[in-house]
């Protein structure tokens, strides 16, 4: 799949269940709605106003390109994870991240890293926000694409 086809379809589906909200409920988020998509997509937990991010589910795509599955993972202010396994990604992953939080709207990075097999890899990603029922951004809902350079 191609970055841009990725992101703007992606970008369409959560712009149209916002309507004039900005971002959609996390209810309005239907795998279902997106079945070609979800490799590619992955859901994440805001922990502490954004002090963290938890990776709840990220899709195949991303699990084989990177080289280990993160769901599950915790990735702190500091940009190191929960294990403390140290990846240069995080450091770059936590902004895009935090100003999902503090800037409702879309976010995205496109960066080279060395994946978890140390494979040089450019990452093109989109994080969107999703808000809770109490009306706080409670979760990101985005995509990547992976390539091993």
């Amino acid at each position: 799949m191609k970055w841009t086809l990725l992101k703007s379809a992606l970008i369409a589906y959560w712009d149209r269940h916002r309507a004039d909200q900005p971002a959609p409920k996390r209810c309005h988020i239907d795998p279902v709605d997106i079945p070609r998509l979800l490799p590619y997509v992955g859901l994440i937990d805001v922990l502490d106003d954004g002090a963290c991010f938890r990776f709840r589910l990220v899709g195949q795509h991303i699990v084989d390109a990177h080289g280990q599955n993160i769901a599950g993972d915790v990735l702190s202010r500091d940009g190191a994870a929960e294990d403390g396994v140290d990846c240069p990604l995080h450091g770059r992953l936590y902004p895009v991240f935090l100003d999902a939080v503090r800037k409702p709207g879309i976010q995205s990075l496109t960066t080279t890293y060395q994946n978890a097999l140390d494979k040089e890899t450019q990452i093109s990603l989109v994080a969107l926000p999703l808000i809770t029922a109490s009306g706080e951004i409670g979760m990101l809902f985005g995509g990547a694409l992976l390539e091993l350079l």
